[in-house]
């Protein structure tokens, strides 16, 4: 996976010419296999719902949203139900890129906690760690999730070296020069950068740079996000029918306090996550965190998820017609098989389905 001028990351051969895309490559889309204990139109396959968080406070206060990721990881690693987690964190020679990364013990997930809004390519490890006699639990994008349960059907040995499949909410990736533009504004030069986090340490937690004399400059979340990050999605982010990790075994993501209006408020406060369970193995897991003190867990009520978690639902809701109007365009289209799309997009308006699939129809045709 390299780099391109776009600031995003692609496959190349050893040669640099694209590779054939494999039948599980999630650009290509993905297939949900659901049993449909409960399909949630929005929210996909929940078998149960919490809100919950890690209860070492140190946990809580790195993760991005109460640690509850960097829990569940931990108490895998602690019981022998894997071996090491398989995820990402900064670059080791620099800080505002992000690579893969396996963590063997609480340590290691602490100093990579917290959400990278940056290109990353958790998969590209995969052949290098099935040699190993290891277990991993894969924390990832839910399109990267989606394309590891895939390709686990069709290979054993993937399936037995990665039993466990974590994900959380996804918004979308931003590239590599968004990233830049938040260490512009913050007065930065790379080289000048001992760390970058883009959230953590708190709930939403700052965006963070700290430089290798001991100072920090920093902003807000809603800034590096809302103004610098989310402007600047790859195209294949857009017409995702996916990013609330439907394919994995559990899935964690922001439970954001909504104020009168309805919206999400970015305050700092202690922080809290939704856990969904998807499968059996997810249900069996958070009992045993539960169990071992390493998460609170209280039922969450799922009608709460929609005001949390406003911008999944609008992208649930347009994905249709934005597939729709890419393929008059005639250009290449994501599948997505088992999504519920049609399900989903009936909580929209007729005029909001003509305007996004005429949206995505211009957008296909003069692409900037």
């Amino acid at each position: 996976m390299q780099t391109d001028a776009s600031g995003f990351l692609r496959p190349v051969t050893v040669d640099g010419s694209p590779p054939e895309a494999l039948s599980s490559c999630p650009g290509l889309g993905s297939n949900v296999k659901a049993s449909a204990v409960v399909w949630h139109p929005i929210w996909g396959e929940i078998r149960q719902a919490f809100v919950g968080w890690a209860n070492d406070p140190e946990i809580r206060y790195s993760g991005s949203s109460g640690g509850a990721v960097t829990g569940i990881c931990g108490d895998l690693i602690e019981v022998g139900r894997v071996d090491a987690v398989l995820h990402c964190g900064a670059a080791d020679d620099d800080p505002t890129r992000t690579e893969p990364k396996v963590s063997g013990n609480t340590t290691e997930l602490m100093i990579r906690a917290g959400s990278r809004y940056a290109p990353s390519s958790t998969l590209s490890q995969l052949s290098g760690l099935l040699e190993t006699g290891l277990r991993y639990v894969v924390v990832g994008k839910p399109c990267e999730i989606a394309a590891l349960a895939e390709a686990r059907r069709e290979n054993s040995d993937l399936a037995r070296v990665f039993p466990v499949l974590v994900s959380f909410f996804c918004a979308g990736v931003p590239s590599q020069h968004a990233t830049a533009s938040i260490i512009k504004k913050l007065g930065a030069k790379r080289d000048e950068i001992d760390d970058f986090r883009y959230r953590g340490n708190g709930w939403p937690g700052l965006t963070k740079v700290t430089f290798r004399d001991g100072t920090e400059a920093s902003m807000r979340y809603s800034e590096s996000w809302g103004a610098l990050l989310s402007p600047h999605l790859q195209t294949r982010c857009k017409l995702c029918a996916d990013g609330v990790g439907m394919a994995a075994d559990i899935v964690c993501a922001d439970a954001w306090e909504v104020d009168a209006r309805g919206y999400p408020v970015f305050e700092e406060r202690p922080g809290e996550s939704v856990i969904l369970s998807r499968t059996a193995l997810g249900d069996e897991i958070l009992e045993q965190v539960r169990q071992n003190g390493a998460l609170t867990l209280s039922s969450f009520d799922l009608s709460r998820l929609d005001a949390m978690q406003p911008g999944q639902v609008k992208r649930r809701r347009a994905v249709l017609a934005r597939l729709i109007g890419r393929m008059l365009a005639l250009k290449q289209t994501p599948r997505f098989i088992g999504h519920g799309l049609i399900a989903a997009m009936r909580g929209s308006s007729l005029r909001t389905f003509c305007r996004e699939g005429a949206g995505s129809f211009y957008r296909a045709i003069n692409p900037r």
